[in-house]
């Protein structure tokens, strides 16, 4: 009976020491396919979808260390581009796993949301055949939430871009499955669409697959309103986009995310090369070929950007790039313009902020204020700008006679009169009619802004009606709109 006893002792001993090495183990040998700690839950929370997003999409083409990329400081959400599906709902592994995992980490310490963009540009057949088959619908549902909670993803991006009307019952499988399946998992779910070339109907080989059934289901759509052939991303373009999708196929506003470029057409040239060309690239739109790269570039430029963000500030629910890895790190980062372009908005209000007519004077943004007043349109559908403000930004010497009540503008040996409700202009005394006049407004004195500019020798005065922005400058070529 004692041994038995003595027995009985050294098992019990033997097993607890045996339960210790296995709790040990457990916590040093972390198997290679355990789920990541992740934050998706903490971000899904946040309801991104009910505010105005700055977005980008971060290419794993690329190999510069992610801080030359971005700072986060400009970002809600990032998207790591692209985890690759194939025909059978596999995916196969990330190629840059390590540089996935720093993008996750280093978005996350800095409160941005990280999502994982599925398919790219060859994987539209492997989504017609994943969505044709409910088995490898839901195959392909199970990997696409287990690599999310591997490595800490916060959503998932499909990447399908062009499904055709054949594809729509695929189309519907596919995205019902996701859908329920990342509302289980606190994931965020959206898709990238195509841009369109009418307000009114969609390319059918090109948006037809996309039912309003699916597209109900995203929490958001990204647009990609840019590689339009050689023009790349006209500001026609974006608006053209957004009033499809919203006005025909109903998708509301604040889900409609506006696409940028930061690459160019048809040189497939990055915003960062073409800005180490010539710095003056970084303010224009458009770049001449080299000896080397013989095609021109047409792109966004650091003026249009914030065009396209006021648009989208007016028009759409966010904003998102194409790639953050391509843009410059110069003063004229267009990640950067994008945020200082929506903290413009909140600090005067939406509302003022997407109305008001914003000026460029030789391609530099002119700052009007309640202190300054703000430009405006008369009754002749004229622009009439603040006198003193704007002389102040163009280097003009002004001065006003209050027995004549005319204001007197110099520059350069140029000397221009413009009476105070008097359709008429003088310049080096030589008086002309003009199809409007100086008034006065709320104490200050406002001037016809094309009359004052022609007079003093400005050659190219351009007004875009869908940014409600007027360009101001010398250059004849129109490169800069």
């Amino acid at each position: 009976m004692k041994r038995m006893i003595f027995t009985i002792k050294k098992i019990c001993k033997l097993n607890c020491f045996l339960i210790f090495i296995l709790l040990i183990g457990s916590i040093i040998f972390v198997p290679e396919n355990t789920y990541a700690n992740t934050d998706s839950e903490k971000y899904y929370n946040m309801h991104l979808e009910n505010k105005f997003k700055k977005g980008a999409y971060f290419s794993q083409v690329f190999d510069k260390p992610i801080d030359q990329v971005t700072d986060f400081k400009d970002l809600d959400f990032i998207i790591y581009a692209f985890a690759e599906p194939t025909d059978t709902g596999y995916i196969n592994p990330l190629k840059k796993e390590n540089q996935a995992k720093d993008l996750i980490t280093k978005a996350h310490a800095n409160g941005v949301a990280c999502f994982i963009s599925f398919g790219g540009k060859y994987s539209y057949y492997d989504f017609c055949e994943i969505g044709k088959d409910e088995n490898k619908t839901n195959f392909f549902t199970e990997n696409v939430v287990d690599l999310c909670k591997k490595y800490g993803f916060d959503g998932v991006d499909i990447d399908w871009e062009s499904p055709i009307p054949s594809d729509t019952e695929a189309c519907n499988r596919l995205f019902k499955s996701l859908s329920t399946a990342c509302k289980e998992n606190k994931l965020y779910f959206t898709a990238a669409l195509p841009g369109t070339y009418s307000p009114t109907e969609a390319v059918a080989e090109l948006a037809g697959g996309f039912s309003d059934q699916a597209l109900s289901r995203l929490d958001w759509v990204h647009l990609m309103t840019y590689s339009m052939e050689k023009l790349n991303s006209p500001l026609e373009f974006s608006e053209n986009s957004i009033n499809y999708w919203n006005k025909v196929r109903k998708i509301p506003k604040n889900k409609i995310i506006l696409g940028v470029p930061f690459m160019a057409m048809p040189s497939y040239k990055n915003y960062d090369w073409i800005v180490a060309q010539d710095i003056k690239y970084a303010l224009l739109n458009k770049a001449p070929g080299t000896k080397d790269y013989p095609l021109e570039s047409n792109y966004d430029g650091y003026n249009r950007i914030y065009e396209k963000t006021k648009i989208a500030l007016r028009d759409a629910g966010g904003i998102f790039s194409w790639t953050i890895n391509m843009d410059s790190q110069t003063k004229y980062n267009l990640t950067k313009r994008i945020g200082d372009t929506v903290r413009d908005a909140q600090k005067i209000g939406l509302n003022r902020f997407t109305k008001q007519i914003s000026i460029f004077l030789d391609n530099n943004l002119l700052n009007y204020n309640i202190n300054t007043g703000y430009p405006y349109y008369d009754a002749n559908n004229r622009t009439l700008v603040p006198i003193r403000a704007t002389a102040e930004a163009a280097g003009l010497k002004v001065t006003w006679n209050q027995e004549t009540f005319t204001a007197t503008a110099e520059k350069n040996g140029t000397l221009i009169k413009i009476p105070l409700n008097k359709n008429q202009i003088t310049i080096n005394g030589e008086t002309k009619t003009i199809d409007t006049n100086a008034v006065s407004y709320n104490g200050r004195i406002y001037i016809p802004i094309r009359a004052a500019f022609e007079g003093l020798g400005y050659k190219n005065i351009t007004w875009n009606r869908i940014s409600n922005t007027i360009y101001v400058d010398n250059d004849m070529t129109g490169e800069s709109k």
